[in-house]
């Protein structure tokens, strides 16, 4: 998936995981039972890379001014 202008990690982490349940759906439905396992392998392969930006996001929220 290429990378938009302009966009965030955090949109790249939505894009990836939008394509992961594309993939999972299209799985689903599909007739070929030899595509079904390439389309759930990159789907799982889709939630690593969301998961790894994720990962380097940290955390977003402020810190507590108490």
């Amino acid at each position: 998936m290429p990378t938009n202008k302009g966009e965030t990690a955090r949109d790249r982490m939505r894009r990836y995981r939008a394509g992961a349940e594309e993939c999972r759906a299209n799985a689903a439905k599909t007739k070929d039972l030899t595509a079904r396992p390439g389309l759930i392998q990159f789907a799982q392969l889709c939630e690593i890379l969301a998961d790894s930006i994720e990962a380097g996001l940290g955390d977003d929220t402020p810190p507590n001014s108490n």
